[in-house]
């Protein structure tokens, strides 16, 4: 059945006028408007389907934006099973991850956070683009030109041909930034092999000539 009709939320009036604002007051306001007869004493609907076409919900401090509106509505959809992503500055729906453990994961700065690698799964040639894609277009900075972007490609393809996974974009980051280490590990790591694939190879070769320059030089026919 389609959730497009189903209520996500469902908000009863609580009075002839609300806590506060322009109907608060029963008496004429200083422009002679009295407040509307009935403002919150009807019914107010939200549909899924209205919640794809965007809600805001304006209020002060302590109204209830966050409890009595926006976690209900993340619960209703996490309970029929909708996928998301909530900003959560202020970790004011972080106690979701207790009530859904197995459907809520939090991503961040937080006791509650799980360990997640935004690179899982993705191939070299993905993160090249990615990264070619995401790194600044200034020519005050040369090094994010074609070096950088063809250094971190080299620490992503290392990772995956050593340990078989993704690098986490910290260890990428820790390698661009103290080369030194990295490149010894590297090193040991390729004198311990005989042959590497073509691509990884070229790809060593061509950073060999910029930012890694204490990797030694490269043997004869050593790769595939």
């Amino acid at each position: 059945m389609s959730l497009a009709n189903q209520p996500l939320l469902v908000f009863q009036g609580e009075g002839q006028a609300p806590h506060a604002g322009l109907w608060a007051s029963a008496t004429p306001t200083a422009t002679g408007v009295r407040p509307l007869e009935g403002a919150l004493t009807q019914t107010v609907e939200l549909a899924f389907e209205d919640a794809c076409r965007n809600v805001i919900v304006f209020g002060l401090t302590g109204m209830g934006k966050s409890t009595g509106i926006m976690k209900p509505a993340l619960e209703r959809l996490i309970e029929k099973g909708c996928s998301g992503l909530v900003l959560d500055c202020k970790e004011d729906y972080a106690a979701l991850v207790k009530r859904y453990p197995k459907r809520v994961t939090l991503v961040g700065a937080s006791r509650l956070s799980r360990p997640i690698n935004l690179l899982a799964g993705m191939t070299a040639a993905a993160f090249q683009a990615l990264i070619e894609q995401l790194r600044p277009k200034n020519e005050k900075d040369p090094y994010w030109g074609s070096m950088a972007v063809q250094d971190a490609t080299l620490v992503f393809e290392y990772h995956w041909l050593r340990y078989r996974q993704a690098p986490t974009l910290d260890l990428i980051y820790q390698a661009l930034f103290q080369p030194s280490r990295f490149c010894r590990e590297l090193d040991r790591w390729v004198a311990s092999r005989e042959k590497i694939p073509h691509s990884f190879a070229l790809r060593l070769d061509a950073v060999r000539q910029n930012a890694f320059p204490s990797l030694p030089p490269a043997p004869r026919n050593w790769h595939d």
